[in-house]
């Protein structure tokens, strides 16, 4: 069969029989004739369906209902079958073609269900299916398809074939891939599962307008359409599509019932398992869920998934579905009913709610929705009820842009105590408060933030946030918790002293940002550190931590709309005195080098460690992508930097590159660990690396290589909530956007070798680096006699 997404080729045969079925379906889907006899008698049966399905006015009106929806310049628009004129038109170099594009093993998925040995599957399978070659490039698909805002769009059709009036209403709602799939299948079982659901037993059998209506989501890879269908005699078209209206406006407004949601629940359950029951419908099941979501395993997941999915969260998806901007009606009448008037089904249409400023916003997966709260604070929110988890975090610009000189590490150290106690409790009921909800709540900082961490099961979310609330606005910055984490800060100091890696970019970075806040890391010195005091901690806390300066992101098993209750509600009484002092901001970035810059440390030690550093953009750079790809090219154990000078000439078990971009600045680093007498090959080494970088492109296999890589990793680091969490609020307080990540990526796959060499020529230019070594007195030395070779 044919799909909008997909074509299936399917058989069921005795146990015994999976060598030929294996061998069977591979000559079907690989190795086709195309007979031109056989083709040519073929085109007639298809044509011949075409027909068939041209007497069904269901199929007709289906078919219609998409070109409404979707337009023709989606494929989504087009009738699966196609048209007689395109079928007769179809050669054997057109199927050929078709077939060459897209039928190739890494699109395919082979299921198999039933009574069989998996060990003897998978060797069919590698027998029969390993050796057929994947052509060049990529099948391709077309632009993703939504329904546009813009509607009512409304179509009235007349068939002699009809006998019926039949109406089908279709509302945008996620694609399959969506996290709120689940959920919509959810609120169709609400609707229309089961004589009590609230189409069925108001609309069909208490006001009797239609002896037939159902409704259920078409979600499909590139979007989808949430349809309602009724059947019913010409005068009760109207009165049956107001009282559609009316349940659909009423579900936003009054959500399920405790025992409503438990019945459709079950009947979506049964549903949801009866289709797994015989091994030719499971197939079915797993490959939907595999070739749709990317794992098959999906599927052991949605009953949950279902079980965790409250009223609430169902009225605000209906309140985001069912709005009149996104509606599409086509109604098919018998030849000889009387004139239906199209303004009259609009005006109907105009009683649904019209698409507020949240109501559809934001529904694709790991997209935040953006809410102001009452307080002022910003708040992201993202829905995703793949686990039962609720990430939140809350971020104020802070960190290094925001201590000054000689109080180094103060906002380090006031994130460790506030996330102690409040004035409610103390640190030992604190932790026992967050514990008891198998929750955790921290602090956090970095070079320019300041901020608490919160993850709690979805089951306690609440409580958790309460917790999390509470130490946000009304933290204890008690004397001895103070002291206790300012001791354990000094350690943590005379620990760094022990890394030497540590202490070479400590060198690096006061001899490049010279003057700038981040010429110090942001936890500060031992000085530092050991001069501060808790009113110090205190006063940044005050200073910073503003509802007008707050960003908040939330994400995971959460309705948006409890999550900005829960929050106006925790931070209503939370009144912080006059800030006094402005916002920190990032100061300019530091000028350029007139020359090349050296710094040493002479220590006793086994190693000796280089780094060879440069002033670079920071976030936001138009150079930022090109720098990436750069940096992914050298650093790794696949790239340059490893490849030379550790697997070619054994110099270092360590070296690598890196690339830091901060706000306003950043920098470019080389860094390699290795033995005293060492130290010359391997300065000279990464100065060879550092020289060809900037005079010889790469070329395209490693430039596509290392864009890969790229892709491949911000995949992996996306697929935590927190990972999610923390982009949203600091894309936000950095001024990025909200779509920085997206944006990100497409600048990566666009660069080119010719932009990995630019900016290798305008960043790492010698005569502007910084070498910084540190190491026994001889590889000091050694590296000061290479020093003059920084010129150029």
């Amino acid at each position: 069969y044919t799909a909008y997404d997909e074509t299936c080729y399917h058989l069921a045969m005795p146990a015994d029989g999976l060598e030929t079925a294996v061998d069977i379906l591979s000559d079907l889907v690989f190795s086709p004739s195309y007979d031109p006899e056989e083709y040519a008698r073929e085109k007639e049966v298809v044509i011949e369906e075409i027909r068939r399905a041209d007497d069904s006015p269901q199929r007709w009106l289906y078919d219609v209902f998409f070109e409404d929806a979707f337009g023709k310049g989606h494929p989504y628009g087009h009738r699966i079958l196609g048209s007689a004129e395109t079928v007769a038109a179809a050669g054997r170099d057109t199927a050929f073609a078709f077939h060459g594009r897209f039928y190739r093993p890494d699109n395919c998925v082979l299921i198999i269900t039933g009574g069989f040995d998996p060990k003897t599957a998978r060797e069919l399978a590698a027998r029969y299916l390993a050796g057929i070659p994947n052509p060049p490039g990529a099948p391709g698909r077309p632009e993703a398809a939504r329904l546009e805002a813009g509607g009512p769009r409304v179509r009235i059709l007349r068939s002699p074939k009809a006998k019926v009036p039949k109406i089908v209403m279709g509302f945008a709602c996620p694609s399959a891939r969506d996290a709120e799939a689940p959920a919509v299948e959810l609120l169709s079982a609400v609707l229309s599962a089961g004589d009590s659901s609230r189409l069925t037993e108001n609309v069909r059998y208490r006001k009797g307008l239609a002896p037939s209506v159902s409704c259920f989501p078409e979600t499909l890879l590139d979007g989808g359409v949430f349809l309602v269908l009724y059947e019913t005699s010409f005068e009760k078209i109207l009165p049956a599509f107001d009282a559609v209206v009316d349940e659909l406006n009423s579900l936003s407004s009054e959500p399920p019932s405790p025992d409503e949601l438990a019945r459709a629940r079950a009947l979506a359950a049964k549903g949801f398992v009866d289709r797994q029951e015989a091994p030719a419908s499971a197939g079915g099941v797993i490959a939907s869920f595999e070739l749709y979501n990317g794992d098959y395993r999906m599927k052991d997941a949605y009953l949950n998934i279902w079980s965790r999915s409250g009223g609430a969260d169902l009225a605000e998806l209906a309140a985001s579905l069912f709005v009149r901007e996104r509606l599409t009606v086509t109604a098919l009448l018998p030849e000889d009913s009387p004139e239906l008037d199209g303004e009259a089904l609009t005006q109907a249409s105009s009683r649904l709610k019209p698409a507020g400023p949240r109501a559809g916003a934001a529904r694709a997966g790991h997209a935040f929705e953006e809410i102001r709260l009452e307080s002022g604070a910003k708040l992201f929110v993202m829905r995703d009820p793949t686990l039962p988890l609720v990430e939140a975090k809350a971020a104020v610009l802070g960190g290094r842009l925001a201590e000054g000189e000689g109080r180094e590490g103060l906002v380090s150290l006031a994130s460790s105590v506030w996330a102690r106690a409040s004035s409610l409790r103390d640190a030992p009921s604190m932790s026992r408060a967050v514990e008891d909800l198998g929750a955790f709540v921290g602090g956090f900082s970095g070079r320019n933030t300041l901020g608490l961490d919160g993850s709690f099961l979805s089951s306690t979310w609440r409580e958790g946030l309460g917790l999390f609330a509470e130490l946000l606005t009304a933290p204890a910055f008690g004397e001895e918790d103070f002291e206790r984490r300012k001791e354990e800060h000094l350690t943590f100091l005379k620990g760094l002293e022990e890394s030497l890696a540590d202490r070479v970019f400590r060198l690096a970075r006061r001899g490049l940002f010279r003057g700038h806040p981040y010429s110090v890391e942001s936890h500060g010195t031992l000085e530092s550190v050991g001069g501060l005091e808790r009113g110090d901690a205190l006063g940044a806390y005050r200073r910073l931590v503003r509802p007008e300066s707050l960003v908040f992101a939330v994400a995971g098993d959460i309705s948006p709309k409890e999550a900005a209750k829960a929050l106006d509600a925790a931070l209503s009484g939370w009144k912080p005195e006059p800030a006094g002092l402005p916002a920190p901001q990032a100061p300019p970035p530091p000028p350029e080098l007139p020359g090349p810059a050296m710094a040493s440390e002479v220590l006793d030690r086994a190693q000796a460690h280089i780094a060879i550093s440069f002033l670079a953009p920071g976030m936001g750079s138009g150079d930022h992508a090109a720098l990436e790809v750069l940096n992914s090219i050298l650093s790794g154990m696949g790239g340059v930097l490893f490849s030379e000078l550790r697997e070619k000439r054994s110099l270092a078990y360590s070296v690598t590159s890196s690339y830091g971009a901060g706000l306003g600045t950043g920098s470019f680093n080389f860094y390699i660990g290795c033995a005293p007498d060492k130290a010359g090959e391997s300065l000279s080494g990464m100065l060879g690396i550092i020289r060809a970088a900037r005079s010889d492109p790469y070329g395209p296999d490693a430039v596509e290589s290392a864009k890969s890589y790229l892709a491949g990793s911000n995949k992996i680091h996306h697929q935590t909530l927190g990972s999610r969490v923390s982009d949203a609020a600091l894309f936000e307080l950095y001024g990025l956007g909200q779509d920085r990540n997206e944006r990100l990526l497409a600048e990566i796959a666009s660069v080119a070798p010719g932009d990995v060499l630019r900016v290798a020529r305008e960043y790492l230019p010698l005569d502007r680096a910084v070498l910084s070594v540190v190491g026994n007195e001889a590889s000091v030395k050694t590296a000061e006699g290479l020093f003059g070779g920084f010129e150029g």
